[in-house]
């Protein structure tokens, strides 16, 4: 199945775990099984409430999941700052997102827009600290290596270990540009363990130099409308100060015919340090 997530990152405040399956179920395969790697959220949301519902075939999907990963995966593993729980994970000390501001400078951003990986959770959406993550093995460079990333708004992480070799590491951003290290990572990890040939480095020094962000006067470019028949409309209203994108779905093929608008602000914050 092809990637399709702006469904639910534009509409996930009214969307529930049941919204999975029915979002899932207007997509069509577009290879056949087994043919191409796509990745998709859905399918994996899907996957894990299917395995929620067979733990607690009367419970609500969400609740089900948490119950079901709790019990059999973070208590035995002992992973005590392991939650799904996006307010409970945000007391205490935790690392705030961030992410480039339209000047490209790295900023504190705004929490709200990872609460829509919320009703899709088993695609992601884990809340853990270097004492805890989650893994699947891959062959890189000849060498097999354990590891998976995580990506949410201003977060960017990947963890690994090397089986035959006994090591490890652990790299947790709390910046989207951060994701940018996360490939290099492992490839320095290779060299240092299996005396490869030194590129991580260099590979460093070329993703800073080449590292872009849109800024100047591209926003005078775009038209005032957009149109998308899956999607529905937005609308661009620049001011001297700001750009904001105005989405309404009132319009989108995919839901019911219900006025729904959220806005997008591209500004310049007040920058702050994350507390």
């Amino acid at each position: 199945m092809l990637r399709k997530d702006l469904e639910w990152l534009l509409e996930y405040k009214k969307l529930t775990p049941e919204s999975t399956f029915r979002l899932l179920s207007g997509m069509k395969p577009t290879s056949k099984f087994g043919e191409v790697f796509q990745y998709n959220n859905l399918t994996a949301s899907v996957a894990g409430y299917i395995g929620a519902h067979v733990y607690e075939l009367a419970g609500e999907p969400g609740k089900a999941y948490h119950r079901a990963m709790e019990k059999e995966i973070f208590k035995p593993l002992d992973m005590r700052n392991t939650t799904f729980d996006m307010e409970k994970a945000q007391h205490g000390d935790f690392a705030s997102p961030h992410s480039d501001d339209i000047d490209g400078h790295t900023t504190l951003i705004k929490m709200e827009q990872n609460y829509a990986v919320v009703p899709f959770r088993p695609a992601g959406g884990v809340w853990t600290s270097a004492l805890g993550d989650w893994s699947h093995v891959n062959n890189h460079w000849g060498i097999p290596i354990v590891h998976h990333g995580g990506s949410l708004f201003g977060y960017k992480s990947d963890w690994m270990i090397m089986p035959d070799a006994g090591m490890g590491a652990l790299l947790l951003t709390n910046s989207d540009s951060g994701g940018s290290l996360l490939w290099l990572l492992m490839r320095r990890l290779v060299e240092v363990v299996h005396d490869g040939r030194l590129e991580a480095v260099a590979s460093v020094d070329a993703s800073a130099s080449n590292y872009r962000t849109a800024a100047g006067d591209w926003a005078s470019k775009l038209a005032q409308h957009y149109v998308s028949a899956p999607l529905g409309t937005i609308t661009v209203k620049k001011s001297s100060d700001h750009t904001i994108f105005v989405f309404d779905a009132a319009k989108a093929a995919w839901q019911p015919a219900k006025t729904t608008t959220a806005q997008f602000h591209l500004s310049t914050p007040t920058r702050r340090s994350a507390a």
